[in-house]
């Protein structure tokens, strides 16, 4: 559908616009917006870091906000570094080995992103976390409990 109406959008038989009206009567964008991909991101945050410098946020309200930032920011390397690791895997010839590797590096990335979900969570307990995350207590006991193999 998205490649028809190009296609004609292109041809002039049917006007190009940016934005759309609902059935509700809402105007809604025509298209999503483009989101940045991994490479542009690192590139456009490494090209902010330049010198090293930083500026120290002048209230606490801009302190938070510019820790979740960085939370997010940590995030987003993580996944594009596991990402990177995993597809290196892949490239590996099929074996026991390669298979292994593979799952462990799921299971610590897995591991990760629990542990990060756990602290954000504010929860006191596992039991509690587990609960909150709708998941089975001895999975999340488990994810979480994994130790650092490498």
């Amino acid at each position: 559908m998205t490649t028809a109406r190009a296609r004609l959008e292109q041809r002039g038989e049917i006007p190009h616009v940016d934005e759309r009206v609902d059935s509700a009567g809402r105007l809604q964008p025509a298209t999503k917006p483009q989101s940045e991909t991994d490479e542009g991101w690192l590139a456009r945050t490494l090209a902010e870091v330049g010198d090293g410098t930083f500026t120290i946020p002048a209230t606490p309200e801009e302190m938070i906000a510019r820790m979740r930032e960085l939370d997010e920011e940590q995030e987003r390397i993580e996944r594009i570094v596991y990402e990177r690791k995993l597809a290196a895997l892949q490239e590996q010839p099929p074996s026991a080995q390669r298979d292994a590797r593979e799952v462990g590096l799921m299971l610590r990335y897995q591991r990760d992103q629990m542990r990060r979900a756990f602290h954000k969570s504010g929860a006191t307990s596992i039991e509690e976390f587990a609960e909150m995350a709708d998941l089975y207590v001895g999975y999340v006991h488990d994810i979480l409990m994994l130790d650092e193999v490498d």
